[in-house]
C-alpha cells in the first residue's frame, strides 16, 4: 500500500490487538449476565472505588478536554475558559448529589435518570423527555470520538486516509458486534408457593420488559418441590417456607448467599363465598367457631396444628380436621367440601370462591414467612437474583401489599 505510515500502522495494530485481548480476558475474568439491562448500562453495579475513580478521570480527560476545549479557545477566544470553572465547580457538587443518587438507584433498581423520574413523579411524558435528552446530549461526544478515530486513520495513510470516516465507523460497529458480548434472554424457572405465584403473575410483564428474560412459574407445594429437586429436576429459584429453604441450603441444592426473606403474610380464616361467617374476633370466639364448624382444613407447613395444640383443642377437633398433602385447602372450601380453612391471608384474598371470615385474633396471630433461594445449578444465577431483588422495587411492593402481604 503506497503512502502508508508503517510505524503508525504497526502501533495501531498492536494497540488494537491488545485492547481486543483485554476485552475478552475481562469478560472471562468477571463475566456478567448480559441478559440483564443493568449489566449493559451499569456494569452490574459492581464498580468499586478505584474503577469509578478512573472512569471519572476518563470522563474529565477525554477528547473533550484535549481536543474540543482547546479548539474552542483557539477559535472563539477566552470564552473557552468556561471549562475550567465548570469542571472545578460542577464536579464537587455532582459528587455530593450523585453519591446519594447512586444509593437510591441501587435500592430501587434504577438504571437511568428516566427511571428515577418515572418513579418519583409518575409522569410518563417527562420520563420520555429525560431519556431522549440524554440520548441527544451523548451524540456530540460520540461524534467527537469518531472524528478522533478518523484522524488516527488519516495519519496511517494509504487506504485508511482516503476512507477514514468509513473505516472508523466500520471498526466501531465490528467491535460492538464481535468483541462486545451478545445478550440472550434467559428463561428463569421458578418453583413457588401460591403466595409468590400471585405476585409474579402481576409483576412478571414489567420484569420481562425491563430485562428481556422470560419467567416459567410453576406453582405448588413446598414438600413436593423438594421431592422434584432431590430427583434432579432443574430449576432456578425456589420460593417456600424457611425450613424448606434452609434444608436445601444445607444439602447444597441452593446457594447460601442467595437466601432472602421475600414476603410474609398473616393468618386468617376463610369460608365459602356467600356462606355465613362466624365471629372470630377474640380467642374465645375463634375457639367456639372451630367447635361449631363441621369441617376444618389447613396445611401442615403453616403451623396451624401447633396453634390448635396450644389452644388445647387437638383431641376435640381431631375428627373434623383435614390436612391435605398439597396446597388445596382454599379450593376445597370453595367447593363446599370444607366449611372453614385456616390459611395465609394472601391465599384467601387471591382465591376465587372463598371469602375472608377474618384474620386470627391479635393474641394468637402470627406471620408466615416466604423465603427464596437460587439453585446451585442455575444456568442464569444473576438473572435469578435480579428477579428476587425485583420483589423490593416500587413495581412489586404495591402488588404485594394489595394481596395482604408485606415485603421482606
Amino acid at each position: 500500500m503506497p503512502n502508508v505510515n508503517w510505524v503508525a500502522l504497526c502501533v495501531f495494530v498492536l494497540l488494537f490487538g491488545f485492547i481486543t485481548w483485554l476485552g475478552f480476558a475481562a469478560a472471562r475474568w468477571r463475566k456478567g449476565d448480559l441478559d440483564l439491562l443493568h449489566e449493559w448500562g451499569l456494569g452490574g453495579r459492581r464498580f468499586g472505588t478505584m474503577v469509578t475513580w478512573f472512569l471519572v478521570g476518563g470522563d474529565l480527560y477525554t477528547a473533550y478536554t484535549f481536543i474540543a476545549v482547546p479548539a474552542l479557545v483557539y477559535g472563539a477566544g477566552a470564552i473557552g475558559f468556561f471549562a475550567v470553572p465548570y469542571a472545578t465547580i460542577a464536579y464537587p457538587i455532582a459528587l455530593v448529589i450523585l453519591s446519594r443518587f447512586w444509593t437510591l438507584a441501587r435500592e430501587s433498581g434504577y438504571v437511568t435518570a428516566a427511571d428515577f423520574v418515572r418513579d418519583r413523579f409518575g409522569d410518563r411524558s417527562l420520563e420520555i423527555a429525560i431519556a431522549i435528552t440524554g440520548v441527544i446530549a451523548a451524540l456530540p461526544y460520540i461524534a467527537l470520538q469518531l472524528d478522533g478515530m478518523e484522524t488516527v486513520f488519516t495519519q496511517i495513510g494509504g487506504f485508511f486516509a482516503s476512507a477514514g470516516g468509513f473505516t472508523s465507523l466500520a471498526i466501531a460497529f465490528v467491535l460492538l458486534a464481535v468483541v462486545g458480548p451478545r445478550a440472550n434472554a434467559a428463561e428463569i424457572k421458578v418453583f413457588t408457593a401460591r403466595a409468590g405465584a400471585t405476585v409474579l403473575e402481576k409483576i412478571s410483564p414489567e420484569f420481562e420488559r425491563a430485562t428481556g428474560n422470560k419467567l416459567n412459574v410453576i406453582t405448588g407445594f413446598g414438600p413436593r418441590f423438594v421431592e422434584r429437586i432431590d430427583s434432579g429436576e432443574s430449576f432456578d429459584i425456589l420460593i417456600a417456607g424457611p425450613p424448606i429453604i434452609d434444608g436445601l441450603i444445607k444439602s447444597g441444592k441452593l446457594l447460601a448467599d442467595s437466601r432472602i426473606d421475600l414476603i410474609h403474610s398473616g393468618m386468617g380464616v376463610e369460608a365459602r363465598a356467600g356462606a355465613p361467617k362466624p365471629d372470630i374476633t377474640t380467642v374465645a370466639a375463634f375457639k367456639q367457631a372451630l367447635r361449631n364448624a363441621k369441617s376444618i382444613g389447613y396445611i401442615k407447613v403453616n403451623r396451624v396444628g401447633e396453634l390448635i395444640e396450644r389452644l388445647g383443642m387437638t383431641d376435640e377437633l381431631k375428627s373434623k380436621i383435614t390436612v391435605p398433602d398439597s396446597d388445596i385447602v382454599s379450593e376445597l372450601v370453595a367447593k363446599g367440601e370444607l366449611e372453614l380453612g385456616i390459611v395465609v391471608l394472601t391465599q384467601i384474598l387471591t382465591t376465587p370462591g372463598v371469602e375472608l371470615v377474618g384474620p386470627l385474633p391479635p393474641d394468637i396471630q402470627y406471620s408466615f414467612q416466604f423465603t427464596a433461594g437460587v439453585s446451585a445449578q442455575s444456568k442464569a444465577p444473576a438473572a435469578a437474583r435480579d428477579l428476587l431483588k425485583f420483589f423490593g422495587t416500587p413495581t412489586a411492593i404495591p402488588v404485594i401489599k394489595s394481596q395482604g402481604m408485606e415485603p421482606g
